[in-house]
Order: C-alpha cells, then sequence, then structure tokens
C-alpha cells in the first residue's frame, strides 16, 4: 500500500532503505528521548529486515 500527497509518500520498508533509515536512527539528538538508539548500521538493518518480514505476514498484526 502506496499512500501519497503532494508533499508526503508513506509507503512500506524496503532493503534499499536501510542507509536513509540510519542516518536518524544512529543520531544522539534524534533519538534522545527514544527507548531505542542511537543504532549500529547492523541494528538499523536488522530492524530493516524485521519489518520487512513483518510486512509479508498474513494476516499483519
Amino acid at each position: 500500500m502506496i499512500l501519497e500527497t503532494d508533499r508526503l509518500i508513506i509507503r512500506e520498508f524496503e532493503l534499499t532503505d536501510v542507509e536513509n533509515v540510519h542516518v536518524y536512527a544512529s543520531d544522539p539528538l534524534v533519538v534522545k528521548h527514544m527507548i531505542w538508539g542511537p543504532n549500529s548500521y547492523e541494528d538499523t538493518r536488522t530492524f530493516i529486515n524485521m519489518t520487512i518480514e513483518m510486512q509479508a505476514q498474513l494476516p499483519r498484526g
């Protein structure tokens, strides 16, 4: 599913997103108030892989 407006696109994660997600997931200022992070590159890759696996589940939780 893709939701798109003039200024925003919401879509499923893809393997090619690891680099972009890691930019913010590894930034201490961005994750300051989160219960996770800052992430290592491996943490981010694991998260993306796990999310992609969850996207394939039927029914989705």
